[in-house]
């Protein structure tokens, strides 16, 4: 999540740094999180055309037996195909 606090959106100041930041970093890949909206993070990611992945921390969960296995798995499988690209 691009913000300070989970509810609280950034300025447009700092979106146009973090914008800046990103371009200047060589448009690394982004990640966002389920329970979190993501709008300045699409805005980040449509500016620079950095690509935007999605990890779960588990914060949400089916609770079956497996799930936390199951969710790190997935969570490797993905910062496997960002950072390969």
């Amino acid at each position: 999540m691009v913000a300070l606090e989970p509810d609280e959106p950034i300025s447009p100041r700092m979106l146009k740094r973090v914008i800046q930041q990103v371009k200047d970093a060589g448009c690394p890949p982004l990640f966002s999180e389920p329970q979190y909206e993501n709008t300045a993070l699409r805005t980040i990611a449509q500016e620079t055309g950095a690509a935007v992945y999605e990890l779960d921390p588990l914060v949400t969960g089916d609770g079956a037996l497996t799930a936390y296995e199951d969710t790190m798995h997935k969570n490797l499988a993905v910062l496997q195909e960002a950072l390969s690209n």
